[in-house]
């Protein structure tokens, strides 16, 4: 039997029909890997705020931990090098071009400003350790003398040198329990000799703040002063206007605090914003609180600008009567969605949804946000 051939017609409707379903494959795709894309982005941006609140909220409940509030009006703290406060803000400067100003088109991302957060606290280590001795502006460790001490002190010399940096602070308690706040000079290993930036006096009848005898078995914590910034990403090969949340360790530098090079950590990537709102301020007497609630830094003075505010470092700062803040992360998508309308922020403190990163592209990037309230246990407990 003849088979019948094709005719041209049922070529030409069996070619249309695949088309179609070509076009619907195609377009169920095209669908699918957007829909996996912005889920992945999204997925991204939580994990990244999520870390970044990890950290921030770790670092903030350490803060005055081993160390003091405010060395200004403490009490015990009787010897300072510096003014020492346990928490300071500052804003980012926007639009000059340094380090920390971290915000891309400010033209288009209107109202966005991230603060910086300097944290006082035992951040290299939770140890104490003890003294043998004080000669001038040289103490020396206890290398070896009970069990607590042999587990306390470092066990290597790159262990030792690591913990005992330039420029990080001591503070050393003597049995008055009256503090001295000191900066690290040089150490050594060997003998456990840490050189000072000032010689420290024997107690007197007059002056308890100094050493008695030769100055052995006072207690010693070591400290330092970590800075929370957003910064832009000027490593070869970063995208253009990526900017990162850094945490980096600070030193003073005369009467500033400066940056330590290579101590820059990036906790977390394609941060936007970095805010502190709803301060809760305890400015009553042990026994007798008196809350003051401000919802926003520009309400009650809380940072002003110029170091006359509660939280900026000055002889104005209150941080030892700060008792909850609210922290907010702001994250975007490493790409712009071409079908995501841009929208500028409305206010400073306003919800932040999207963001420009390039204006000569259609489309924005998407923007989600992550918030924490932290207690400040260890602010009150000092009750200053």
């Amino acid at each position: 039997m003849k088979r019948r051939a094709f005719t041209l017609i049922e070529l030409l409707v069996a070619l249309v029909i695949g088309v179609i379903v070509m076009i619907g494959v195609f377009v169920v795709f095209q669908t699918s890997s957007a829909a996996f894309r912005s889920q992945n982005q999204t997925q991204r941006m939580n994990d990244e705020l999520r870390g970044a609140l990890m950290h921030l909220k770790a670092d903030l409940k350490k803060a005055a931990f081993l160390s003091t509030p405010n060395s200004a009006i403490d009490p015990t703290a009787c010897l300072a090098s510096e003014p020492l406060q346990a928490l300071a803000l500052e804003l980012s400067p926007v639009n000059t071009g340094d380090a920390m100003s971290s915000v891309a088109v400010e033209s288009s991302n209107a109202f966005i400003q991230p603060m910086a957060l300097q944290l006082l606290g035992p951040y290299p280590t939770t140890r104490t350790f003890r003294t043998a001795g004080v000669a001038g502006n040289q103490v020396t460790l206890l290398t070896a003398d009970t069990l607590e001490t042999r587990a306390n002190y470092p066990a290597t010399q790159a262990e030792f040198e690591a913990l005992f940096q330039p420029g990080r602070l001591l503070k050393i308690v003597n049995q008055d329990q009256l503090e001295m706040y000191v900066s690290v000079q040089d150490a050594s290993f060997t003998n456990g000799a840490i050189t000072i930036d000032q010689a420290l006096q024997p107690a007197t009848a007059d002056n308890a703040c100094g050493y008695e005898a030769d100055g052995s078995r006072m207690e010693v914590v070591l400290l330092s002063i970590v800075r929370y910034r957003l910064g832009t990403d000027l490593r070869v090969g970063a995208p253009p206007s990526k900017t990162d949340l850094i945490r980096e360790e600070m030193r003073f530098s005369g009467h500033s605090l400066v940056p330590v090079d290579g101590t820059q950590l990036r906790v977390a990537e394609y941060v936007v914003d970095l805010m502190l709102y709803d301060f809760l301020f305890d400015v009553g007497t042990p026994g007798a609180p008196n809350l003051l609630y401000y919802p926003t830094y520009e309400q009650g003075n809380v940072l002003q600008g110029d170091g006359t505010g509660k939280l900026e470092r000055g002889t104005a700062a209150v941080p030892e009567k700060l008792r909850f803040v609210t922290i907010k992360v702001s994250a975007r998508t490493p790409e712009e969605d071409p079908a995501l309308a841009f929208s500028r922020r409305s206010q400073l403190f306003g919800p932040l949804r999207t963001y420009e990163v390039l204006p000569t592209m259609t489309g924005a990037a998407a923007v989600e946000s992550l918030a924490t309230r932290v207690e400040l246990t260890t602010f009150r407990q000092r009750g200053l």
